[in-house]
């Protein structure tokens, strides 16, 4: 190279591929379309995506959103929702209430009987207003799974 402007530059552009981000997965059977894209500005659906702080309701601590979940082979189902979708009737309760009992459902089809209903998927709530404004109480139950020998609710999902 002529000038070391163009290493940086090249270095610039190409970032995100030894991170493994560069990779983006078509729409398929597991991978919806981007119709809803507006949503989740900046995590393009279907694409790995880049950790960003996030704070978590139940307890106000700081997290990072892509280590929040661990890597045990589990799929992950993460619904963003903006101020209003977080109450009790709106498009996300609908789709919560289909995910944990429709027959069509993927946490139903393919999670083992008699398991917990995180088994084989880890579904999380990430809604856009600051954990101030987000009221437990009219958080969808599938945001907010009952597991273990007690069926503790895992708030630590929204």
């Amino acid at each position: 190279m002529e000038d070391s402007a163009e290493l940086e530059d090249i270095y610039v552009r190409t970032f995100e591929f030894p991170a493994g981000f560069m990779a983006q997965s078509q729409p398929s059977m597991i991978v919806a379309d981007a119709v809803h894209q507006k949503l989740a500005t900046g995590f393009p659906v279907g694409k790995r995506f880049k950790s960003v702080p996030v704070v978590r309701v139940a307890d106000s601590n700081p997290a990072q959103l892509g280590r929040h979940h661990r890597a045990d082979g589990r799929w992950r189902i993460y619904a963003f929702a903006d101020a209003a979708a977080v109450r009790e009737r709106s498009f996300l309760a609908d789709w919560a209430r289909w995910l944990s009992a429709s027959t069509e459902s993927p946490l139903l089809k393919y999670t083992p009987a008699g398991a917990d209903i995180d088994k084989e998927f880890d579904v999380k709530l990430i809604a856009q207003q600051d954990f101030e404004g987000v009221d437990l109480r009219h958080v969808p139950a599938t945001f907010m799974a009952r597991t273990a020998p007690f069926g503790l609710v895992d708030y630590e999902l929204v």
